[in-house]
């Protein structure tokens, strides 16, 4: 959960970089590039361990 909770914080801000219009207008395409390709694996990532977290919360009673 710690690590989820990482990832989401982490996903919000990329989110915003992503988003924010200076950003995007002065960032060379290759900052833009990785950092789509960052907030894609971690929400990849993201979804995965919520998925393995309701796995073990059904496991355990």
């Amino acid at each position: 959960e710690k690590e989820l909770k990482k990832i989401e914080k982490d996903i919000i801000v990329l989110d915003k970089k992503l988003s924010n219009k200076n950003f995007i207008d002065k960032a060379p395409s290759e900052v833009i590039e990785k950092d789509s390709q960052r907030k894609k694996f971690l929400s990849e990532k993201q979804a995965r361990l919520r998925i393995h977290l309701e796995t073990v919360n059904i496991a355990l009673p």
